[in-house]
């Protein structure tokens, strides 16, 4: 099976306010930004990270398609099911690179060919880099020109500026004084805590750019299958909640664009075809013993 260079173009649409958070300062959230250089002045403008959005967007959808094919759940340990999951594991000192183990893995599990992750003996590469979602505002038309291909419009003219698209919100919450002593007929009183934290406002535009550089048929399409699972939320705080996006993408291999359906027929097929083999490579990778459990699920 010959390897492409694939490129996946992703719009991220905001069907809800999006907290996509950088930290926060005292008692408010901040946005996640970058800078964008506009009119001679740098300019933070909000965004989506690439690493918050390969793990939303591919690395869990992912690993549930294959826990879900390879009937793995119930079976795993959480080493097993963090490396699916998260793509980390714990690493051990004094441990020569195993290249049978990494090339066999590269083969049979293309969710590994393409986020990578750590294992015991070594640091597995992926071939997917994820870049960042760029908020289309009037600030960000360089970063975007590097991102969306040549031919495809850039309507400028009625793009905001990135300031109108945020507001401030505030938000309160009781605070759980559980463990003080009450008199009787004492009524417990909740203090309220005052918070707050900035939004990007329902309807904001992302674009984003994923490569895929050497990757086979099957890779491409664990990459839009995974897309294709994915829900759409995106990162915050469970006080504040959770943003939700609506994803549309378009696949191209070498410069053409080409249909995503049979890709993901080809890598869901993959996936039955060499069940055991992926089961077994799993195992050996985390070096534990399979399960008593498993091995009935196995065959």
């Amino acid at each position: 099976m010959s390897n492409s260079n694939y490129q996946l173009f992703v719009v991220h649409r905001a069907v809800s306010p999006i907290t996509h958070m950088e930290g926060t300062t005292g008692n408010v959230a901040v946005l996640m930004r970058q800078g964008v250089l506009y009119e001679g002045s740098i300019h933070r403008v909000p965004c989506l990270t690439g690493n918050a959005m390969r793990n939303r967007m591919l690395r869990e959808p992912g690993s549930h398609l294959l826990k879900t094919r390879l009937g793995l759940y119930g079976h795993l340990s959480a080493h097993q099911d963090r490396f699916l999951s998260s793509g980390q594991e714990r690493s051990e000192k004094g441990n020569s690179v195993d290249v049978g183990l990494k090339r066999r893995g590269y083969e049979l599990m293309p969710h590994m060919r393409l986020l990578g992750g750590t294992l015991p003996s070594q640091v597995i590469e992926g071939r997917a880099q994820v870049g960042f979602g760029v908020l289309c505002c009037r600030e960000s038309r360089t970063a975007r020109a590097a991102i969306i291909p040549h031919d495809w419009p850039m309507e400028e003219s009625d793009l905001l500026s990135y300031q109108s698209m945020i507001e401030f919100r505030q938000y309160t919450r009781k605070s759980d004084d559980v463990d003080t002593h009450l008199r009787d007929g004492e009524v417990p009183d909740h203090s309220m805590m005052i918070f707050g934290g900035y939004t990007l406002v329902s309807g904001s535009v992302f674009v984003q750019r994923i490569d895929m550089r050497g990757c086979r048929d099957i890779d491409a399409g664990a990459a839009c299958a995974a897309i294709e699972l994915w829900d759409g939320t995106v990162g915050g705080q469970k006080s504040r909640g959770h943003g939700h996006l609506h994803c549309e993408y378009q696949l191209l291999c070498d410069g053409a664009t080409v249909e995503a359906a049979p890709l993901i027929d080809a890598y869901e097929k993959h996936v039955e075809d060499h069940k055991q083999a992926a089961i077994d490579w799993l195992y050996e990778a985390v070096r534990e013993p399979t399960p008593q459990g498993l091995a009935s699920a196995k065959n």
